[in-house]
């Protein structure tokens, strides 16, 4: 059995399924994993290192804004689906999984025309658009906030939480001071953040450290 995860850019789309795959290959090392992102991503490494094949597809995001790019999506998008459509036909997936970003949207959009069953993931508590434009196509939904549940069909969204690969849960306090060099005689404060969102709270941190 083959299943196709679809997702990149960014590695907020990427890290949850990576969990599933890994799980999965625990519980099943039969099983044959590809994914699909972009070509300029972060994701390819990491997915391969996670034991799953990668191709890429053209990739463009729809934005919500003045932007010139805009005027040449629908052209990339058209692109895509078909570029999409055939890599399907040729590799005859089980099951396709997303958890959001735009690579995954036109791979859904080809699968449920070839009726592959198509699973996606809402990780983050407000729906994105491409989730939100694959939602209608899905077979499954998984949430990971209550609140999440609220924007798709009752009768096909299960709220599951968000998967976290196996390694995050073998780490412990002592571990992490010692690999940080941190002293246990101070107090330790956590910033994190995702995205874009990390580059401003990094620079804001820098310039208050004081």
């Amino acid at each position: 059995m083959k299943l196709l995860f679809t997702g990149g850019g960014t590695l907020g789309s990427v890290m949850p399924l990576l969990a599933v795959l890994e799980e999965l290959k625990l519980r099943d090392p039969g099983l044959d994993f590809l994914w699909v992102g972009t070509g300029k991503g972060p994701e390819k490494q990491i997915v391969e290192t996670g034991g799953a094949h990668f191709k890429s597809i053209i990739s463009t995001k729809l934005r919500r804004y003045f932007d010139a790019r805009n005027f040449f999506a629908p052209f990339f998008i058209v692109l895509a689906f078909f570029q999409s459509f055939f890599l399907l036909r040729k590799e005859r997936p089980s099951i396709v999984v997303s958890a959001g970003g735009f690579v995954g949207l036109p791979l859904i959009w080809a699968a449920w025309c070839q009726k592959i069953p198509i699973l996606i993931h809402q990780e983050d508590a407000i729906p994105g658009l491409a989730n939100r434009l694959a939602a209608p196509f899905a077979k499954k939904i998984t949430v990971t906030f209550p609140k999440s549940a609220d924007a798709y069909p009752k009768n096909k969204t299960a709220i599951l939480g968000n998967p976290v690969r196996a390694e995050i849960s073998g780490y412990s306090k002592q571990v992490g001071a010692e690999y940080f060099n941190l002293s246990s005689k101070l107090p330790v404060l956590f910033i994190t953040g995702g995205g874009t969102g990390s580059d401003f709270l990094n620079n804001l941190l820098w310039e208050n450290l004081d």
